[in-house]
């Protein structure tokens, strides 16, 4: 999730705009393939026609809005199928994280988007939801055991005892570059 003010982005010339966006869409874009030039103009030309409104392109969602601008990933763009891990393999999990897990369990550990019933399960459990939109968060990794959530690194959660708590230290998940056009 990436935010900025929109009054200096509409002060600026169009070519710095669209190189203010690229390289935000690349990062937050994950596995989808990179936005191209014609993308962007069109993007800058209808968020300037447009002040108040929401596109997506190259797998990232883009609201503009009086004060902000803000992107996140596309939750819908990330692969449906959840990723097995084996414990202490890193595995790039939708060209976006690095993920692993130490935890021993008998069923399966898998990664896969955190979704607006995993985010309602993080804040039905009294623990802090991302401090960003909500559609932004449900893009996290997951971590979960069949269909129990075991862990959201990324927002400090873990699951203990059949609980939801703050996070130790057996999932980790960590950024990484993206790749540069």
């Amino acid at each position: 999730f990436a935010s900025f003010e929109r009054a200096a982005f509409d002060q600026a010339p169009s070519l710095l705009r669209q190189r203010v966006l690229a390289p935000l869409i690349t990062r937050f874009g994950g596995a989808t393939p990179a936005a191209e030039l014609r993308e962007l103009e069109r993007l800058c030309e209808a968020m300037t026609a447009l002040p108040r409104s929401t596109h997506t392109l190259g797998g990232v969602t883009i609201s503009s809005g009086e004060r902000y601008v803000r992107l996140w990933r596309e939750v819908g763009r990330i692969a449906r199928k959840p990723l097995r891990l084996e414990p202490g393999r890193p595995v790039l999990w939708d060209g976006r994280f690095l993920v692993a897990h130490t935890l021993s369990r008998d069923e399966a550990v898998t990664v896969s988007a955190l979704g607006e019933g995993g985010y309602r399960a993080i804040a039905a459990a009294g623990l802090a939801v991302p401090a960003c939109p909500a559609r932004a968060a449900y893009a996290l990794p997951a971590f979960r055991s069949g269909r129990d959530l075991l862990a959201v690194p990324q927002r400090g959660v873990e699951v203990s005892g059949g609980a939801l708590m703050k996070a130790g230290s057996a999932t980790r998940c960590t950024s990484v570059p993206a790749a540069q056009p």
